[in-house]
Parts: structure tokens; sequence; C-alpha cells
């Protein structure tokens, strides 16, 4: 994984110097949503949020969904393949 940066030059704050951030990640042994089942059964409170989190998640999404369901957001829709063009 690369992460390229534009930092201030080191004699003139003014002038850019590029930069690439560079990480080699571990093989893993399990797909991703594994570890998070295993994390969740042996108990791992940082892979689940609070149950008050939960709910006020659900009291600022909910009105949007009933809203939707009901149709009174207008939804535009897209192909499923579009070309993005600049």
């Amino acid at each position: 994984m690369a992460l390229d940066l534009n930092l201030n030059g080191a004699d003139d704050p003014f002038e850019l110097e590029p930069a690439t951030l560079e990480l080699e990640l571990a093989p893993q042994r399990l797909p991703a949503y594994a570890r998070l089942l295993l994390d969740v059964l042996s108990g791992d409170p940082t892979v689940a949020i609070r149950a008050d989190d939960a709910e006020e998640s659900w009291r600022i999404v909910e009105p949007v969904v009933d809203a939707c369901s009901e149709g009174l957001v207008p939804m535009r829709s897209y192909p499923a393949v579009s070309s993005f063009e600049p």
C-alpha cells in the first residue's frame, strides 16, 4: 500500500516536495470477515459499537429510510455500467 503526499519544502515552505509513504502488509491466514467473526466470538469489544451508538445511528438514519420508502425523496438512478469522462 502506498500513499503519495506533497510536503512543504525544507528550504521554502511554498515549494512542494513529493513523498511516498509505503507499507507492506503481512499475509493473512484468514479473510477479513472470518477474522471479524473470530474477534466477535472471543468477545473483543473493539469490533462492535455500543448500544447507545447504534440507537443514535438509527435515530438519524430511520427518517431518511422512511422518506425514501414513502417516495418523498427523489432518487436518481444510474445505469449499472457507466463511464466517467472528465
